[in-house]
């Protein structure tokens, strides 16, 4: 993140950040209940083919 100037941690806490990034608010919440599936770990080329 050093390389983004126009970015500034407004507050950060557990499980939180909020930023702006230049007039752009963005905020990441943490959610720490339990995944109803197991994750799937793809492959790059497994990706690609599928937004293709």
């Amino acid at each position: 993140m050093q390389g983004l100037r126009d970015l500034t941690i407004v507050a950060k806490s557990e499980h939180t950040i909020h930023i702006t990034l230049k007039d752009l608010k963005v905020s990441f919440l943490g959610y720490s209940y339990p995944l109803l599936y197991p994750t799937k770990q793809y492959q790059p080329e497994e990706v690609l083919s599928h937004s293709l």
